[in-house]
C-alpha cells in the first residue's frame, strides 16, 4: 500500500495539458456541476498512470517494459478525495492493482510485465497540442467512426507528475496510454463521455499507423447500455476503450412552453425570491411564476450564466425576472437587504448540494454539507428578513421543497434524508413563530433535472405538471 495522496485542480490541470484531454469535467467547477457527477472529477487515465508511478516506485527503478494492462473504472473520482493505492502479485511478472478513493476501489488495474524488446521507444519527440474544445457526439454519430489522433507528448511535465514511471518504462508506452484519455474526453464520445475502462497490449503494430499517431473505430455501439467498445491501434499499441455516452445537461421547458399551461394571472400577486434559480426545478418555479405574472428574483451560487440565461430568457418572453448571487454557505447581508426592500411575498428554496448515494457507514460530513443548504443556510436567510425587515409582522410564502424520499426510506440515502426531515421539522417551527407566516414543504417525486437525468424517463413538461400541482397560487 502506498501513503494517502490525492489529485487536485492544479494536477489535473496538469494532466489536461500533458495528455490534450481538457473536457471541462475535469477543469471547470460551473460546467462540471451540470454533470451528473456533480463537481470536477479526475481524469481516469490520470488515476491509472499516479497508481502504476506509486506501484514503480516501490520497485527501486527496475527498467521494465508494459506487456499489457487493462483497466476498470468502477466510480468517478471527485478532485481531492484522498486516495491510497493498493497492489498484489498474481504471478510471475503479473500484478493487480486497485486505486482506493475514500477507501472505496475506483479502479481496478491488471498489469503484465516483461523485460524490455525495443518494441516500443525510450524517447519521444515534444509533441504539445493548443487547448480546445471537445466534439459532441452523439451515440448515433459514433456509429463507423473511425479517425486518427495525435500523441502528445512533453517529457518535463511527464517526468514531473509520474517520475516513476518515466524512470522505470519507454516513454512511447506512457505516452499511447495518455492518448486513450484524449480519444474518449476530446474526440469520442467528447465532451458528453464517462470512460468506463480499456485493455491494451504493448507490441509491434499490426497495422500500419504513423508512430505519432493513434487510430480508433467505433466497432460496436450498444444502445441499451449508450456504450462504445473503441478498437485502438498505434505504433506500439493494440485494444480496446469502453466508454459510455452520459446524459447532457437538462434543458428545461421554455418560457413559451410553460406559459400553454400556466392560468393567466394565477401567481401575479407574487414578488418571489428563488433561492437556486439558475438550473433545475428552481429554474422551472421561476418560469412558471413569471408566466402567471409574478415578479421574480432568483439566486445563484456560481452559475452565473445559467442564471443569466433563465432571467434573459424570461424577460424577452416579457416577464419579471432579476439574477443575484447569493451563496447559501456564505451569506452577504447587503445583499439580502436589497432583496427584502422589495417587498418578497414568497420564498422558494431549492440550494441543494449534490445529491450523492452513500452505502458506506453513515457519513456526519455529508450530512453536515445537507443541513447547510436545507437548514442553517436558510435560517440564515430568514432572521435577516425577520428581524431587519419586518416580517415578522409581514405575509411570507415559505415553499420548501421536501422529498419522497423520507416516507421509502430510500437505501443510501440517509444523510440526505435525515437532513430534508430535519428541515421539514426546523422550518415548521419558525413559520410558526410569526401569524402571518405560512409553509408548505411536498414531498416530492424525483422529476427531471440535471442529477436525475440518468435515472428519471420524465420530460420537461412533467416536470412542469408536477410542479405546478404543488406551488401556491394567487387563487385560492
Amino acid at each position: 500500500m502506498a501513503p494517502t495522496l490525492t489529485i487536485d485542480k492544479q494536477q489535473s490541470g496538469q494532466f489536461a495539458n500533458l495528455s490534450g484531454d481538457w473536457n471541462p469535467m475535469h477543469l471547470d467547477p460551473v460546467a462540471a456541476r451540470r454533470v451528473q457527477f456533480g463537481d470536477t472529477v479526475i481524469h481516469g487515465v490520470n488515476g491509472t498512470l499516479v497508481a502504476l508511478d506509486r506501484f514503480f516506485a516501490q520497485r527501486q527503478g527496475q527498467s521494465e517494459q508494459i506487456q499489457s494492462l487493462s483497466a476498470t473504472y468502477a466510480s468517478p473520482i471527485v478532485q481531492g478525495t484522498p486516495l491510497e493505492v493498493v497492489w498484489q502479485a498474481k504471478g510471475e511478472n503479473q500484478f493487480r492493482l486497485s486505486l482506493l478513493a475514500n477507501g472505496k476501489r475506483a479502479q481496478l488495474l491488471k498489469l503484465t510485465l516483461t523485460a524490455r524488446d525495443g518494441s516500443c521507444k525510450d524517447h519521444v519527440s515534444d509533441h504539445r497540442l493548443d487547448a480546445q474544445l471537445p466534439a459532441q457526439l452523439t451515440l448515433h454519430n459514433a456509429i463507423g467512426r473511425d479517425e486518427e489522433v495525435d500523441i502528445c507528448w512533453d517529457r518535463e511535465l511527464a517526468e514531473t507528475l509520474f517520475p516513476s514511471l518515466c524512470a522505470s518504462v519507454p516513454h512511447e508506452q506512457i505516452a499511447n496510454l495518455l492518448v486513450l484519455t484524449r480519444i474518449v474526453g476530446m474526440r469520442c464520445p467528447g465532451q458528453h463521455s464517462v470512460f468506463a475502462g480499456f485493455d491494451v497490449q504493448f507490441g509491434p503494430a499490426e497495422v500500419a499507423v504513423s508512430r505519432g499517431q493513434a487510430r480508433y473505430q467505433a466497432d460496436s455501439v450498444d444502445e441499451r447500455f449508450n456504450r462504445a467498445l473503441l478498437n485502438v491501434t498505434s505504433g506500439c499499441m493494440q485494444g480496446e476503450i469502453e466508454t459510455l455516452f452520459r446524459p447532457r445537461p437538462v434543458q428545461q421547458a421554455s418560457m413559451e412552453e410553460i406559459s400553454t399551461v400556466i392560468p393567466v394571472g394565477r401567481f401575479s400577486a407574487q414578488r418571489a425570491l428563488v433561492i437556486g434559480g439558475s438550473r433545475g426545478l428552481g429554474e422551472v418555479t421561476a418560469k412558471m411564476i413569471a408566466a402567471g405574472g409574478g415578479k421574480v428574483i432568483i439566486t445563484y451560487a456560481s452559475g452565473q450564466e445559467d442564471a443569466q440565461r433563465v432571467c434573459t430568457e424570461i424577460v424577452a418572453w416579457g416577464g419579471q425576472c432579476e439574477a443575484i448571487r447569493l451563496d447559501i454557505g456564505n451569506l452577504d447581508e447587503p445583499t439580502l437587504d436589497a432583496v427584502f426592500r422589495q417587498n418578497i411575498t414568497h420564498l422558494y428554496h431549492f440550494s441543494s448540494p449534490k445529491i450523492t448515494k452513500n452505502e458506506q457507514s453513515f457519513d456526519n460530513r455529508l450530512l453536515q454539507l445537507f443541513l447547510q443548504h436545507y437548514v442553517f443556510g436558510l435560517n440564515e436567510v430568514l432572521a435577516v428578513a425577520a428581524d431587519k425587515h419586518g416580517y415578522k409582522d409581514k405575509a411570507l410564502h415559505l415553499f420548501i421543497p421536501s422529498s419522497i424520499f423520507i416516507q421509502e426510506q430510500k437505501k443510501g440515502f440517509a444523510e440526505y434524508i435525515t437532513a430534508k426531515a430535519a428541515a421539514e421539522t426546523c422550518l415548521a417551527q419558525i413559520a410558526g413563530r410569526y401569524r402571518q407566516w405560512t409553509m408548505s414543504a411536498p414531498r416530492l417525486q424525483p422529476m427531471l433535472t440535471d442529477q436525475t437525468a440518468g435515472v428519471t424517463h420524465s420530460t420537461p413538461m412533467d416536470t412542469v405538471n408536477s410542479m405546478l400541482a404543488h406551488l401556491p397560487s394567487d387563487r385560492g
